[in-house]
């Protein structure tokens, strides 16, 4: 097989599952949206080619964009385009997260080995990514994230901005408590993660904004 055929093939099975559930199809980018009042979620995939081995690794994720924390989080990030503000996704995970295997990736060297694949992942979908999309329009579920997983937290949000999105959830969920918990969590990007300074001031730059807002 060659990667087209791959894409192709995986795209057209993903079509079958998803098109029922109210998904809109991009085949180009690979990836299924359905639109509602609070933002959208995605099913996308990835593929990696390994031409040496003959073969290709596919990649399934979910995402889910929340507006209200987009909306802020876009005041961060500096340069955007209008369709790049409105695109920006909140939470995005390997469907493999939901089994304890955040990198999960589907081996591919015939058409039987895409099935399989999209079957598997139709089988996760189902039993915790339906839920799981649910839960990401709770700003509590949310702001649960970070206290649970710890570093791992890039990991279930968009990886690019993942420690600002911890910090707008924890804002919108409790106004109250957030001052101390951003005293703390910055203390652990600097101290533990080793946070640049540049990117510090940028971020507080970000968050004194936010907090003066209504």
């Amino acid at each position: 097989m060659v990667a087209k055929e791959v894409r192709s093939l995986c795209f057209d099975l993903l079509k079958e599952k998803l098109i029922p559930l109210g998904y809109k199809p991009n085949k180009k980018e690979g990836k299924f949206r359905k639109i509602n009042e609070h933002g959208f979620d995605e099913v996308w995939f990835g593929l990696a080619e390994y031409a040496a081995l003959k073969r290709y690794d596919v990649y399934i994720y979910i995402s889910v964009r929340v507006d209200e924390i987009e909306k802020l989080k876009n005041l961060y990030i500096k340069n955007l385009s209008e369709k790049a503000k409105l695109e920006s996704r909140t939470c995005n995970i390997n469907c493999g997260s939901f089994i304890d295997n955040s990198n999960l990736d589907f081996v591919i060297h015939t058409p039987q080995d895409i099935q399989n694949a999209v079957e598997r992942f139709w089988n996760i979908y189902q039993d915790f990514g339906i839920e799981h999309i649910k839960k990401c329009y709770d700003i509590n579920f949310l702001n649960s994230i970070y206290p649970k997983y710890k570093k791992d937290s890039n990991k279930w949000f968009t990886a690019a901005s993942w420690y600002i999105a911890i910090l707008t959830v924890a804002y919108l969920a409790n106004k109250e408590t957030f001052l101390d918990f951003r005293k703390e969590f910055t203390a652990y990007l600097v101290d533990d993660l080793k946070m640049p300074e540049n990117k510090l001031i940028e971020m507080n730059e970000y968050l004194d904004k936010i907090a003066v807002m209504k």
